[in-house]
């Protein structure tokens, strides 16, 4: 030890994995990587499972389960699987059977059962409070003109619309609700953009994220319309963090880091042998209403035009 000491001697992880079995070492399959990276919601999603990885002793190593040089499973403990490219769904099920795979959206019935967190499901169930937080504050503000921005779900079918009627209908309120389908990649959204071309605009705009209410303001600034004189824009997912490139957006943060911690304790305690196999079940996170720049009663809100 002493002789250790002197000469600075580290011991290499992966020769005590020969010995102990164990790397500390977790896989992250994100398939189309630079695409899946590039949605600050995804990245966000990256970093915390990174962060409740290294809390616990683990290091996270990004890599493929297919393609021309696939990865050595050996190197990991597990592999939490986020996506994978077309073709790969073999090369998924061959690792499952080999290791516990974490699928983090859900598992079809094409895969092994291994654990899974059917992140779909609390997504959905999320949402339905986003709509109803988003929807009483936007008619409270007294608006009654409003344009969701649906990223989500198959064409003409917008899942947020009928908690506002809904919610509408409750109030007594007569609303002019619109709904608008883009699908979220390669978010150029061009259903909104061509929208915010019109004449006539709603008093206020429902948009996904903080990244699709910014595209839609930058849209309104290129019209020479202001936010929130002219039009308010709602963020149904908005970050509660200091804002350095540019005001925040007013809307609906959702503690996710807490849930998808939760997520990554309850896999590697599945790892551990501390919990048996199965279904994850996450933290369901908190929501409430942030309130910045971005909205305005209607009273204050003049009805938009084009302008020349």
């Amino acid at each position: 030890m002493a002789a250790a000491e002197s000469l600075g001697y580290r011991r290499h992880p992966l020769s005590t994995a020969l010995r102990t079995g164990r790397t500390n070492i977790i896989g992250l399959s994100l398939g189309d990587a630079p695409a899946f990276l590039r949605h600050p919601h995804s990245a966000l999603m990256v970093s915390t499972v990174q962060q409740a990885l290294a809390q616990r002793g683990y290091a996270m190593l990004v890599v493929t389960l297919g393609g021309v040089v696939p990865c050595d499973l050996r190197l990991m403990d597990g592999v939490i699987v986020m996506g994978y490219q077309p073709g790969e769904e073999n090369a998924v099920e061959s690792a499952a059977l080999r290791m516990p795979l974490l699928h983090w959206f859900g598992v079809s019935e094409a895969q092994q059962p291994g654990i899974s967190y059917d992140g779909e499901a609390l997504n959905t169930r999320i949402a339905q409070v986003n709509h109803e937080l988003a929807a009483r504050h936007l008619f409270a503000l007294g608006h009654r003109s409003i344009a969701l921005v649906e990223p989500w779900g198959a064409r003409n079918n917008y899942p947020g619309l009928p908690v506002f009627q809904r919610i509408a209908q409750d109030a007594g309120i007569q609303a002019e609700l619109t709904g608008i389908y883009d699908y979220l990649t390669p978010r150029t959204y061009p259903n909104a953009m061509r929208f915010l071309d019109g004449l006539r605009l709603p008093t206020a705009i429902y948009a996904l994220d903080d990244e699709v209410a910014q595209r839609i303001i930058d849209k309104l600034s290129w019209r020479g319309l202001a936010v929130p004189r002219d039009v308010s824009v709602f963020s149904r997912q908005t970050d509660d963090a200091d804002f350095e490139h540019g005001p925040g957006m007013t809307g609906v943060f959702t503690d996710w880091p807490s849930s998808w911690s939760s997520v990554v304790d309850q896999y590697l305690d599945m790892l551990e042998g501390k919990l048996p196999t199965g279904v994850l079940r996450p933290v369901v996170p908190s929501q409430r209403v942030v309130e910045r720049t971005t909205c305005a009663p209607r009273a204050t809100t003049a009805s938009p035009q084009a302008k020349e």
